[in-house]
């Protein structure tokens, strides 16, 4: 028997937003770094299982860090985290950033959320908030 060819409508969707994994795990306080903050990303979406029965098995595959780091510079534009030092205080000025591992690359920079951006509905499509078209937040969508 030939099993149907699996098309579901809406294109690629992620199983978890980017968005709404970033500002919880910047929430309660917390800051960290872009790649950290990719790196928690990347083993959460392993986890989760393909709902198609014929990709049983088969690793999830995840966006890149490139990727990953347009969605972490939208939510800056929009004012929603915003670069600190590393101990958690604000910039004064300069900003401290801690060297990084290797000596030719870049200096790593620490990311918190803003005040009040934890109620903001741009967590949920950051570059659709990015460039001007704010979609609500799908669960707050009623129907007739």
């Amino acid at each position: 028997m030939t099993m149907p060819k699996y098309t579901p409508k809406g294109g690629f969707k992620r199983p978890i937003r980017i968005g709404e994994f970033i500002r919880d795990f910047l929430g309660g306080g917390n800051i960290a770094y872009g790649e950290q903050i990719y790196k928690a990303y990347k083993e959460r979406v392993t986890l989760i299982s393909y709902t198609d029965p014929r990709k049983m098995g088969h690793r999830r595959r995840c966006i890149n860090y490139a990727g990953f780091g347009v969605y972490l510079s939208c939510a800056r534009r929009l004012g929603l985290i915003e670069y600190c030092n590393p101990d958690g205080s604000s910039p004064q000025g300069a900003l401290v950033t801690e060297p990084a591992m290797y000596p030719q690359a870049a200096a790593r920079r620490y990311n918190r959320l803003t005040a009040g951006a934890d109620s903001s509905p741009a967590w949920y499509d950051l570059q659709g908030s990015a460039k001007g078209v704010i979609n609500p937040n799908p669960s707050d969508i009623s129907t007739p």
